[in-house]
């Protein structure tokens, strides 16, 4: 660092001015000193004359002196060194132009306020630009008398000044940074807690788990490496960054304050839909769940219900496999009766209820009569087209039936509008239809499964038709299994009329920018990074409800899995304030702390497992203790006075 500072301030030229100016200096107090011995030798001449000739050659002189500026730079040095003119010139204490110093012509515009309060990527030679001269007397400042050095992401200079030592002494301290609270106690960088919250509230990873898995002869084995997602993308751009335990030790700040912030959300949303559902039956709602995990081993598992009229997420209950007898298909049916009654102690009543095809959730629904009422259970539309879907594509693999590939989009498409527009039976009879359309036949007696339809909605269809499938080919006979299977059609008049959960299902994929499945994390970091997610998503969905997010562009954009493309709609980004109040959160309940210092720390038992759930497959990684407060990325220091 001190070679840079060092080749910085020779290739500028600071060095070869040094030596100039002290150059000259040494020959201005020559020739003053020269210009010393001649006044006093005409002071002792003019002290033999009497005392009225003094009186009037001391006016004379002055006067000289105030007549000379307008020829004052064609004099020479003697003039320059008299005793009558001051020899001081900030040219030769300051680096900085006096022209442009006293130029009050000179008027920038004013500065950004939002910049006031970033930060800003600065490179350590350009900020040692800085202190070339002192902060105070902007008197020069050699190299060596100059340390940067770093404090998380705050830079932290210490420089000498002898001039400004005569006076104050001692060596100076610059931070880059605030202190994060104002108080005297307080060590720790603004921005240090700012890189740690801001991770948390985002979704950013601090450490990652990675599993490379490698397939041996006899046994198969993995090695589990812990990698540092933040660390790593500072370590590479050379940015000064946190610690892993100034991060932990924030993350179990956060953990109050989120508490605290989501509650109050939650207690606006509640508003929101209260009001928007004045004068109606009850809530109509939706419910789905999800698992940490893929299969049906999960150890942790997460219900949302959210309110079909607006679309808002009342609540996410997130539960332990050990919270059902150890049984994972359980969670699911549990969470569901955990938030039904929340929602009944709260008052409201139950319109309806949405759900996928859990067969365990009608009986759910039996049993909690006497607190919820008798509330319409329906399935949703997906997984019903879903179900179809997957089964006739099953059934277009088989032999002589091709033909069911062609249909199979139209097929999928005539179930979605067949639950749009009918209720109850009617979908069924709607739905069942379609084995008279793919026949070319659209006007028919009347039969049991399209019941009161006779013929199709559509118009008249003109020109060939080879995609026709006849009755009795084995395609049809496939056909006809797949539309009238018990299940579905026993399912079908059920299916919501109000919309699926297909808001839970977009939930839950947001949720995985919060709750990584490859991460297995203590159940009370699930529960904090679903409050996360509520607010996530229930942000955007006010916003929508506001008109305040427009359509800026459309993408089509090729699935992974799909032959035909997707459409993504990117919309008018919203600024999320829970963020910054957690943040504010954290701050308050740093400052409260700092005034009444707590002996009990019920938070760093949590967050050392969720230390330990990181390293618990690395072999060899210290693991950071939680109990002290102490920050790798503070010091020790005397406040100066």
């Amino acid at each position: 660092m001190r070679d840079s500072i060092s080749r910085y301030y020779t290739a500028s030229g600071w060095t070869a001015k040094k030596e100039n100016d002290r150059t000259r200096d040494e020959a201005v107090e020559m020739t003053a000193d020269e210009e010393m011995d001649c006044g006093e030798s005409v002071v002792r001449g003019e002290n033999t004359e009497d005392g009225e000739n003094r009186d009037l050659a001391a006016p004379r002189v002055k006067m000289e002196v105030e007549q000379e500026p307008a020829s004052f730079g064609n004099k020479s040095p003697e003039f320059l060194a008299s005793p009558v003119v001051s020899l001081y010139s900030p040219r030769d204490e300051s680096i900085f132009s006096t022209d442009d110093m006293l130029d009050e012509k000179v008027d920038l515009p004013e500065t950004d306020p939002s910049l006031l309060n970033s930060y800003f990527l600065v490179e350590g030679v350009m900020l040692m630009q800085l202190f070339m001269v002192c902060q105070l007397c902007s008197a020069k400042l050699p190299p060596s008398r100059v340390r940067l050095t770093a404090m998380g992401t705050a830079p932290v200079v210490h420089y000498y000044c002898s001039r400004c030592a005569l006076q104050k002494g001692g060596i100076r301290r610059w931070e880059g940074q605030r202190r994060a609270v104002e108080h005297t106690h307080e060590k720790s960088f603004l921005g240090n807690v700012m890189v740690a919250i801001s991770a948390v509230t985002t979704g950013t990873r601090f450490v990652v788990r990675i599993t490379e898995s490698v397939i041996c002869i006899t046994y198969h084995c993995n090695y589990i490496s812990l990698h540092q997602e933040l660390q790593r993308w500072a370590k590479q751009l050379r940015l000064a960054f946190i610690s892993d335990s100034s991060f932990w030790k924030w993350f179990k700040w956060c953990k109050p304050a989120i508490e605290k912030v989501y509650h109050r959300h939650q207690q606006k949303i509640l508003e929101v839909v209260r009001s928007r559902c004045a004068g109606m039956e009850g809530l109509h709602l939706a419910a789905d769940g999800a698992f940490d995990s893929r299969g049906y081993s999960a150890l942790i598992g997460k219900v949302a219900i959210v309110d079909l009229e607006t679309s808002l997420v009342l609540h996410t209950e997130v539960l332990h496999r050990s919270e059902t007898n150890g049984s994972s298909s359980q969670m699911e049916v549990e969470g569901l009766r955990r938030l039904l009654r929340w929602l009944a102690a709260d008052g409201w009543k139950i319109a309806s209820i949405t759900t996928d095809r859990n067969r365990s959730f009608p009986a759910l629904l039996d049993e909690m009569k006497e607190e919820i009422g008798n509330v319409p259970h329906f399935w949703d539309g997906w997984h019903l087209v879903k179900w179809f879907g997957n089964n006739l594509r099953k059934e277009a693999k088989r032999k002589d039936c091709a033909p069911l590939s062609v249909w199979y989009e139209k097929l999928k498409t005539h179930m979605w509008k067949s639950i749009e527009v009918g209720s109850g039976e009617r979908i069924r009879h709607i739905f069942n239809t379609c084995l008279k359309h793919v026949q070319d036949v659209h006007l028919w007696p009347k039969e049991e499964a399209t019941g009161p339809f006779t013929r199709c909605g559509h118009s008249a269809i003109e020109g060939p038709r080879p995609d026709i499938i006849r009755e009795g080919t084995p395609a049809f006979e496939r056909l006809r299994s797949v539309v009238l299977n018990k299940v579905l059609q026993r399912d079908l008049p059920k299916a919501s009329p109000r919309g699926g959960t297909s808001v839970c299902e977009a939930k839950n994929a947001l949720d995985r920018l919060y709750c990584r499945k490859e991460i297995f994390y203590p159940l009370f970091t699930y529960k904090l990074y679903a409050m996360l997610s509520t607010m996530h998503f229930n942000t955007l969905r006010v916003a929508e409800l506001a008109g305040e997010r427009r359509v800026e562009r459309v993408v089509e954009v090729q699935r992974k899995y799909f032959t035909r493309t997707s459409r993504v709609v990117f919309k008018t980004p919203v600024e999320h304030v829970w963020r910054q109040e957690i943040m504010q959160a954290v701050l308050d309940a740093r400052k409260e702390h700092l005034e009444a210092p707590s002996a009990e720390d019920v938070d760093a038992l949590d967050v050392q497992e969720m230390v330990e759930a990181e390293a618990a497959f690395y072999e060899g990684d210290p693991e950071p203790n939680l109990e002290s407060e102490a920050d790798s990325d503070e010091e020790e220091y005397e406040e100066e006075l």
